[in-house]
Parts: structure tokens; C-alpha cells; sequence
């Protein structure tokens, strides 16, 4: 059964994945949790806990993504990620 949970976590916010997620899913809402904002937010994820299960599906897909994001001048629109 799934538990509802509330926590202060003090900014270092978590994003747990168990076998049964969408890892498509996941890495969109990893991507844009992390890296809109450039990570400056105080609600920016920052730790990823994945079960080993999906582990080997998701990691790859999700290090992909990353690779695909362009960082620089966050005036231009073609930016992804900027400082």
C-alpha cells in the first residue's frame, strides 16, 4: 500500500521511483524539477532514490535527456538550462 508522506526535508528534496512508475514519466518531471530554474529554487529536486528494478531502464533514458539539454544565455529561447 502506498503511504501518504509529508516531510521537511530542509531543501534537499527527493524524488522516489519504484518499479511501478512511467519511466518516460520520470525523466520528464526529473528534468524539470532539477533543471528549470537552473536548480535555484529551494523546491528544485535533488536527490533521486530509483529501485534497482526500473534502475537499469531509467538511468540510461534519463542520461540521455540530460545530454540533450542546452546550457547558456537564459535570454535565448534556444536555452535550456542557464546560470
Amino acid at each position: 500500500p502506498i503511504a501518504p508522506l509529508i516531510a521537511e526535508t530542509g531543501g534537499q528534496n527527493a524524488m522516489i521511483v519504484d518499479s511501478s512508475a512511467l519511466a518516460e514519466q520520470v525523466v520528464a518531471d526529473t528534468l524539470v524539477s532539477a533543471f528549470d530554474s537552473a536548480g535555484q529554487r529551494c523546491s528544485a529536486l535533488r536527490l533521486l532514490y530509483v529501485q534497482d528494478d526500473i534502475a537499469d531502464r531509467l538511468l540510461p533514458m534519463l542520461a540521455g535527456a540530460m545530454a540533450e539539454l542546452r546550457i547558456g544565455d537564459p535570454a535565448l529561447l534556444a536555452t535550456d538550462v542557464g546560470p
